[in-house]
This record gives structure tokens, sequence and C-alpha cells, in this order.
């Protein structure tokens, strides 16, 4: 669902439902998705990860992305100053809102000093544990 400004009404908006993603994936032979996600996720990406949430046992790890998407508006102010801002709301199907806050993360996850002294992706390991866990 998106929200983009009612340019009549300074302050109102409409929502928009997006295209309906299929939520019974359950017949289809999908194998497990798990997305990883930090900081750097931002903007397409997160839209993407919310689109692939939808995909029945998907599981997002990782930490707090950028709480940055929605589709960018770029404008000039006096002075010949360019500026870019996002220009409409991008929300959950349950309205739950993702910019300021991020996308949904069912396991918080964060490398480790340890790790990256070790030269390991604990990320990666860690997807890599759930993926097996569900071929039990």
């Amino acid at each position: 669902m998106s929200s983009k400004p009612n340019v009549s009404f300074p302050g109102y908006f409409f929502l928009e439902k997006l295209n309906d993603i299929p939520q019974d994936t359950q017949n289809l032979n999908i194998p497990k998705v798990v997305i990883i996600v930090n900081e750097y996720t931002q903007s397409q990406a997160e839209e993407c990860v919310m689109n692939c949430q939808n995909i029945s046992g998907s599981v997002v790890i990782g930490s707090t992305t950028a709480a940055a998407d929605g589709r960018v508006v770029r404008f000039d102010l006096p002075g010949n100053i360019r500026t870019v801002m996002t220009g409409w709301g991008v929300y959950y199907p349950d309205r739950g809102e993702t910019q300021r806050i991020g996308i949904r993360i069912d396991e918080i996850l964060r490398p480790t000093i340890a790790g990256i002294k070790a030269g390991r992706d604990e990320l990666l390991e860690r997807a890599i544990e759930i993926i097996n866990e569900s071929n039990l």
C-alpha cells in the first residue's frame, strides 16, 4: 500500500493499494527464502524485501534498514538549491509504516567484532543454518 499527496488539498493523501500478491503460496514448490538486510538496505531494496515477505516461510534477518523507501520527488528551492525527498508513503498491507521505522525483521542479527576478526560472515552462516533447518 502506498500514499501519494493530494495536490488539491495540501496535507491530504490518496491511499493506493498496490498489486495483490497471492497470499496462498503453500501449494507452490518454493524453497526456503532468507533475506539479509542492514542499514544499507534502502529505497527500492526495502520494497523488494517487503514483496519477498509475502513468500510463505520467508525469513528476514539482520539489522534495521535505512527506512527510506517511497517514490522520490526532486525539486528546486530558492537560491538554486536542488533537493530530493520522499513524496509517497509506503505501508505494509496492515497499514504498518516502514518510513522512519524500517522493514520488519524476523531475527535481529549483527556482525560481531570477533566474527569480523575471524573473517566470518555470521549473517550468511545463520541464513544457511535456517535453510538447512527447514530441510530436515
